[in-house]
Order: C-alpha cells, then sequence, then structure tokens
C-alpha cells in the first residue's frame, strides 16, 4: 500500500511516535484496507508479462472505479 503524506505532517512525521499520530496512522491504514478489499480482483495474481502491481487508491476516478497503475519487472 502507498502511504501519502497528509498536508499538515512535517519533517518530524519520521520519527514522531505519540500516541495521536500512530492512531491517525493505523485508522489511515485500515481504511486503506477496507478500500482495497472493495476491489478483490486487485488481489489476483500478476501474469507473467506484467509481474509487478501496485494500487494506488488515492488516484482512482470518482466512480472509486480505475485501473492499477501497472509496471514491467
Amino acid at each position: 500500500m502507498i502511504y501519502h503524506d497528509k498536508p499538515y505532517e512535517s519533517y518530524a512525521k519520521d520519527y514522531q511516535f505519540g500516541m495521536l499520530t500512530m492512531n491517525e496512522h493505523w485508522a489511515s491504514g485500515l481504511s486503506d484496507m477496507i478500500a482495497t478489499l472493495e476491489h478483490p480482483h486487485w488481489l489476483d495474481k500478476p501474469g507473467a508479462d506484467e509481474p509487478f502491481v501496485t494500487h494506488d487508491l488515492h488516484r482512482l476516478e470518482p466512480d472509486g472505479e480505475g485501473s492499477p497503475t501497472r509496471s514491467s519487472a
């Protein structure tokens, strides 16, 4: 999964592990995980012609659909 910085985060995010910060990160990760599971076809194993697939939930079309960004390795 791809983590997108929040607009209010600064360089301190690399070592800020307070309870509020961690709860925000965990909530963000949980939300992204739930959204990912709404697209079960994304969990299909990639084919040999495209062995590496990334999915960026934050780049989906407004209707919630979109194709993953694909790159060959």
